[in-house]
């Protein structure tokens, strides 16, 4: 009886309204699409309190993806939430990352930017392989989420100040409408997800995973761009390495994924045959019959013999 003082309440279930599902599925895209655009204007008018390429309300909008990621754990990751942890996920690379410098190019600073999001993407997987307990579409719409964390960042071009590009404002104002078309299709993939019913979830795992795709096809240009050296060749390496890496990622969360069913689901090999079902014989008195196939094909022609049992 003493024990029972000390026992935790159990949590009410979490409980989304359906018209409020749309906004609770794509606010953790929007906050991290917004840390961006709040960097633009800070960055072009040189405010301080920049940490490389992090300003105060940028680093604001993660930390409060990142809480609400936490949050959707400590809920057990209801499906109203399912989009926080990844978006969580991706909030606390950009916040590990976000203080190296964009006109920095060494290569101690990108092996920094690999190793983080190596954690990141082995955090991804472990999650990937625990939701894909109801089903293997949960677990590869879930890394997808990961990767597509990658949509809400652009670059502010003009910010370096040897930058010589034309209309820099306007070529800012494009990236971030990419951007924001991108999270309006992440939203709107969320909500299909989570409404299908079981029969259609794989084909919205598949556009999920084509989008994936996608992305680098419609935002390679960016990069190049930004460093003053932007080619046909340079766009297509750009668009090939991340169709690439994406395709590896999920290939990586796919293989986790199977090994884990495997896992969970033993061979049955030791049963036995089912006994013949009594409930088969009929009113003539024959309960089942049983044909002697011979045991080695004959060039005779004969008819199998037909016996009874008793």
């Amino acid at each position: 009886m003493a024990s029972d003082c000390f026992d935790l309440p159990p949590k009410p279930p979490y409980i989304v309204d359906r018209s409020r599902l749309q906004l609770t599925l794509g606010l953790p895209f929007a906050f991290l699409l917004c840390a961006s655009l709040a960097s633009w204007p800070w960055r072009s008018l040189g405010l301080p309190g920049s940490i490389g390429t992090l300003t105060p309300p940028a680093i604001g909008l993660l930390m409060l993806v990142a809480i609400g990621g936490i949050y959707s754990v400590r809920r057990g990751l209801p499906v109203g939430l399912v989009t926080w942890l990844p978006a969580g996920q991706g909030a606390i690379f950009l916040l590990t990352t976000g203080f190296l410098r964009e006109s920095e190019g060494s290569f101690t600073s990108a092996l920094l930017v690999v190793a983080a999001y190596l954690l990141m993407f082995a955090m991804a997987v472990i999650v990937s392989v625990m939701v894909s307990g109801a089903g293997l579409g949960w677990g590869m719409a879930f890394m997808s989420f990961f990767i597509l964390t990658q949509v809400t960042r652009f670059p502010v071009f003009g910010a370096i100040e040897e930058s010589t590009l034309p209309f820099p404002e306007v070529l800012t104002l494009l990236a971030a409408g990419i951007a924001l078309i991108e999270v309006g299709l992440i939203t709107w993939l969320a909500r299909r997800l989570v409404e299908a019913a079981e029969s259609e979830t794989t084909g919205v795992v598949y556009t999920m995973v084509a989008f994936t795709f996608g992305h680098g096809i419609f935002t390679a240009w960016e990069e190049p761009l930004f460093r003053g050296n932007l080619n046909l060749a340079t766009y297509a390496s750009l668009a090939g390495v991340w169709m690439a890496a994406s395709a590896l990622q999920l290939a990586v969360a796919f293989v986790f994924i199977r090994i884990r069913k495997s896992w969970f689901q033993e061979p049955n090999w030791g049963a036995l045959p089912p006994e013949p079902d009594a409930n088969l014989s009929n009113n003539n008195g024959f309960e089942a019959t049983i044909i002697d196939l011979p045991s080695a094909p004959s060039s005779r022609r004969s008819r199998p013999r037909r016996t009874r049992r008793r």
